[in-house]
Formats: C-alpha cells, sequence, structure tokens
C-alpha cells in the first residue's frame, strides 16, 4: 500500500451505498435466487432493519461523507422489496 501511495495512487471514497432494510419480498422474479437456494438463513433474520440500526447507519454514512469532503452520496435501499418496510420508514 505504501508503494502505491508514494507513487500517486489515492483511494477514492464510496459514494454509493447499498442497504439492506428489509429481507422479504411480495415478489416471485423468475431470476432471483434468494428463495430457491439451499441457504434459507436468510428465513431466520428480522424482517425489517430495526429503527435504531437505520440511525447508526445514517450517522456512520453522514460521517463518511464529511470525513471525505463529500457534497453527495447515493443510497440504494435493497433486500427483498424495500417498500414493505412502509411509508413511516421513509419519512425520516
Amino acid at each position: 500500500m505504501t508503494k502505491l501511495l508514494d507513487n500517486g495512487w489515492r483511494p477514492r471514497p464510496f459514494r454509493q451505498l447499498l442497504l439492506k432494510v428489509h429481507s422479504r419480498c411480495n415478489l416471485a422474479c423468475d431470476y432471483c435466487y434468494v428463495s430457491t437456494l439451499a441457504d434459507q438463513s436468510w428465513r431466520s433474520q428480522p424482517k425489517v432493519m430495526a429503527p435504531e440500526l437505520v440511525t447508526a447507519a445514517a450517522e456512520r454514512i453522514a460521517e463518511h461523507a464529511t470525513a471525505h469532503g463529500l457534497t453527495s452520496v447515493r443510497l440504494i435501499r435493497h433486500g427483498g422489496e424495500p417498500l414493505l418496510t412502509g411509508a413511516p420508514t421513509y419519512a425520516r
């Protein structure tokens, strides 16, 4: 790593982040692999990301943006069908 830095390489901050907010889906897409593979451990996970975890993630994302002087980041809500979390989740 030191040699890279000595040669002028600089890491680039993340500008796009993916946040899995919901682990269930009400769609049955032909291309989806989650519900058809042998690993079904996702079924034992909470369905919706806890509000405290959403807050903590938002704080860490803000810290990252501030530390790197970013004026914006792209946040992709993912996980099953993110809209299943309900409207209050997106009202914050």
